[in-house]
Parts: structure tokens; C-alpha cells; sequence
């Protein structure tokens, strides 16, 4: 009798991992469906779309539901689902709230994820479908945190919007970002955000970019001065901030920073 009870503890301990297993993947799937609840009737099941985005969270807890491409699409449908319920509410309202901080970004992480380990054809494409989706909303949730002076967010969302063009460029499809001056401004104003935000190694990568191009903003050369000066790159910083005057004699910050440079010399 005792053997059987030791038997049966050791069968009940090995149906417990398969049976953890199966609640992530349920849980992701049981959010698809009150999504889907919601969007066919918002109003009525408004309840719904909170319902989703708990599931989700909880079942992406799991390594079964974390390894399914499927899961991280749910989740970034949830977001963006959740961010245009609040883009409609603020169109009514200016003053309404948003449920989260940056819905966009967590929806463009969602994406991201899911195209990396997506081993469907169509997943990916509905993981590109989504980050096009959410591109406008990580552009305008970063001027609006940049506005708010919240630097360290506004980098965030404004880096996660040059991923998000690159990601799209590699799959062949259409960016925000495709005219060449609207990805000039967008990598220099995440570059100062960076910058602002006291993260000069990062500003530094965008700055950088621009620099190669040959750029015409004379601001990359004086965010590069200033970058270069605060990491410690002294003769770095010269050395561009020469560069600079020279191809933009006329430009009153890189003259003020040249004079400065030159007080500081003594």
C-alpha cells in the first residue's frame, strides 16, 4: 500500500510541469479571445480589453508562452488595441488620460519579440502589420514626453521608432521614416533626448550616424562637441568642434562654444 502512494505522489509531481505548461498557452490564447470580445463589441464588453491585457501578462510569465510568436502578437494587439480606446478618448477630450504610460512602446516590444521568434511566414507579417500600426504612436508619445522635459521616456520612444523603420525596412515594407529628411530629424532629435537625458554613449550612436552622412545640421556637430566634452574626449571634442566651425562659420552656438573652449584654455 505504502509503494502505491509513492507512486502516485511521484506521477501527480511529474504532471505538474506539463500542466504549468498548458495554463501559459492557455491563458495567451483565453486573452485572444476576450480581444476579440472586445472589438465586436467595445462598449458592451468593455471589461474585456483589461480582462486581455491581465492574461496576457500573466501567461507571458511562463517560458511555454514566452517561446510562442502568437503570445507576444496578442500582446502587442492588446496595447495597441488599448492605446487607440485612449487616442479616441482624447480626441473627445484633451485632458483625458491615457491608461498607460507608453502603450506604443510596449506594443512595438510585443512585435518585436514575436517577429524574432516567429516561425510562421505569417506571424511575421502580422508582427510587421502591428509595428506599422504602432509607428505614429511611438513618434507622438515621444514628442509628448520630450515636451513633458521626461528625457530618459522620450529617448526610449524615439529609439524604439528607429528600430521600428529599420525592422520594417528590412521586411520591404513602407516607414514612416522613409523620406530622408524625416529620418535626418528623427535620429538627431533622438540623439538629443539622449543627450539630454544624460546618456551621451547613446546620443553618441545617432550623433554618429548623421555625421557620416555629411550631414547639414550644424546641431549634430554641436551635440557631438558637448558629448564628446562630457565623456572626457577633450581633444575629441576640439577636433569636431574645428570640423564644425569651419563648415558652419556663421552658426552662433558653435561660435560661443568655440570661444568658451578657448576661455577655458586661458
Amino acid at each position: 500500500m505504502k509503494r502505491n502512494w509513492v507512486l502516485l505522489v511521484i506521477v501527480l509531481f511529474a504532471m505538474l510541469p506539463a500542466s504549468a505548461q498548458q495554463e501559459g498557452i492557455a491563458m495567451a490564447k483565453s486573452a485572444g479571445k476576450a480581444l476579440a470580445s472586445y472589438n465586436i463589441d467595445p462598449v458592451g464588453n468593455a471589461a474585456k480589453l483589461e480582462e486581455a491585457r491581465g492574461l496576457i501578462e500573466k501567461a507571458l510569465i511562463t517560458p511555454e508562452a514566452k517561446a510562442l510568436a502568437s503570445a507576444w502578437i496578442t500582446k502587442g494587439n492588446i496595447y495597441t488595441t488599448r492605446l487607440q480606446k485612449d487616442l479616441a478618448k482624447k480626441a473627445i477630450s484633451s485632458n483625458a488620460n491615457f491608461a498607460g504610460d507608453n502603450d506604443a512602446l510596449i506594443a512595438f516590444e510585443a512585435y518585436n519579440n514575436g517577429h524574432r521568434i516567429a516561425l510562421q511566414a505569417y506571424e511575421k507579417t502580422d508582427c510587421i502589420k502591428g509595428v506599422q500600426e504602432i509607428q505614429t504612436g511611438l513618434i507622438n508619445i515621444g514628442i509628448s514626453k520630450y515636451d513633458k522635459s521626461e528625457f530618459e521616456k522620450a529617448f526610449i520612444s524615439f529609439r524604439a521608432t528607429i528600430e521600428s523603420h529599420d525592422l520594417l525596412k528590412a521586411g520591404g515594407q513602407k516607414s514612416l521614416l522613409d523620406n530622408p529628411d524625416q529620418l535626418e530629424d528623427q535620429l538627431y532629435i533622438t540623439g538629443l533626448a539622449a543627450s539630454l537625458a544624460n546618456r551621451c554613449k547613446d546620443a553618441m550612436i545617432y550623433y554618429n550616424k548623421l555625421y557620416k552622412t555629411g550631414t547639414d545640421k550644424p546641431e549634430v556637430y554641436e551635440g557631438l562637441y558637448n558629448c564628446r566634452l562630457q565623456l572626457g574626449d577633450e581633444k575629441g571634442a576640439g577636433n569636431i568642434l574645428q570640423e564644425g566651425r569651419k563648415k558652419f562659420p556663421d552658426n552662433t552656438a558653435l561660435l560661443f562654444a568655440e570661444i568658451n573652449l578657448f576661455l577655458k584654455a586661458g
